[in-house]
Parts: structure tokens; sequence; C-alpha cells
């Protein structure tokens, strides 16, 4: 209650809750990101299981436009090997629409510092 989860997400997914999904990922973006910049909370675990979670989902557009939204702004704070890793390659190799992943991809590519992305 409160606490974002990998299990949280996941569980919201399986039930269709995306409601309850959503305004969880706007409580953490709103209390613990500013808060924290992401640290004591491993911010790639919950990016990649939203972006499971879409894959799994059959590419349901409810949980798309959740993705589309929360992923490139949390991305920013954990943008790691397995995290680019998911993005480029992961996602890339899923019947994902391409537009929705050139969405995806340019949009965590604004968040990301020029640091991130010389890496």
């Amino acid at each position: 209650d409160g606490i974002l989860t990998e299990d949280l997400i996941n569980s919201s997914v399986v039930a269709g809750q995306y409601k309850v999904l959503h305004d969880s990922l706007e409580q953490f973006e709103r209390d613990a990101i500013p808060r924290e910049k992401g640290e004591g909370v491993d911010v790639s675990v919950l990016v990649r299981a939203l972006l499971n979670s879409y894959v799994s989902s059959n590419c349901d557009p409810s949980l798309g436009r959740i993705v589309l939204k929360f992923v490139p702004q949390f991305s920013q704070f954990c943008c790691d090997d397995i995290v680019w890793h998911t993005i480029f390659i992961s996602m890339a190799e899923k019947p994902i629409d391409e537009q929705y992943l050139l969405s995806l991809i340019s949009g965590c590519v604004i968040h990301w510092s020029d640091e991130v992305i010389a890496a």
C-alpha cells in the first residue's frame, strides 16, 4: 500500500487495474523520485517490469499509454545496461508496433542526460 514494487505492477496488470497502476506510478513520481532522485529504490526493476508487462499483455493499448508516460521519465534515473538492453534489444525483438517503439525510444532519449547517452 503506497509502495511501488515489481509485484504491485505485475498484479495490477494481471487484474487489469490500470487506474491503480497509473495512480501508484504518479504517486511514486511525485513523492519518491523528487525526494530521492531514485536512490534507495531500484527504479530499473520498475522500468523493466512495466516494459515486460506491456509485452506480456499482448501490447494492451491502455497499458501502452502508461508505459509511454512513465518509462521515459523513470529511465533517466536508471539507465543501466539492463534497461538499455530491454528497450533497444528485447523490446525490438517483440511483436510491438514499430511506431510505438519509436515513440518509447524518443521519449526516453528526451529525458536522458548527455552523459547517459555517451555511456
